[in-house]
């Protein structure tokens, strides 16, 4: 309503974006009586129904349950999928690699480092500067000696795990 949209187009963006974040069953319910998983889930649906080019999320992953991290995870494949640019800041480096495909890092106030994610998380001397740990899948790809081709998640651990089985 801020926006100056008309009350019926509020209402049907209101009733997408609660579908979307899987959250029709927490409409008739106060906020305080919300888990924390469940308000970020609405704070990001109001978001959705605002239509922005540009999503800007500070730890969105922050303090969820695996439920609602798959919930989010599911939601920013979609706003991704749309054209939407994402902006996002966060400390679980896991997460960065597997949703960011550029990360800007800041070390005291500066930037330090503006690259492909995969680049960042390959330099180590960077990461300690900024004092960042490794992704886990590449902790695991070090401790194997394996620096060919590193995966941004699980899946494509998986693929590349097979890919290296197949060939002995």
């Amino acid at each position: 309503m801020n926006l100056q949209i008309e009350k019926n187009e509020v209402l049907r963006r209101t009733e997408e974006a609660i579908e979307k974040m899987g959250i029709t069953r927490l409409s008739s319910r106060p906020p305080h009586y919300l888990s924390g998983g469940e308000k970020r889930r609405v704070v990001i649906a109001d978001i959705i129904a605002m239509r922005p080019e540009i999503f800007i999320f500070d730890e969105p992953e922050a303090s969820l349950d695996p439920e609602n991290m798959e919930v989010l995870e599911n939601v920013l494949e979609s706003i991704g999928n749309e054209g939407k640019t994402i902006l996002m800041s966060t400390h679980d480096m896991d997460f960065a690699l597997k949703w960011a495909d550029r990360a800007i890092v800041f070390s005291e106030g500066e930037i330090i480092a503006d690259d492909a994610t995969e680049k960042i998380f390959a330099n180590d001397e960077l990461l300690k500067r900024a004092g960042l740990k490794k992704p886990m899948i590449y902790q695991i790809m070090d401790a194997v000696g394996y620096t060919e081709r590193l995966p941004k998640n699980i899946d494509e651990l998986k693929t590349l795990l097979k890919e290296k089985l197949n060939e002995k």
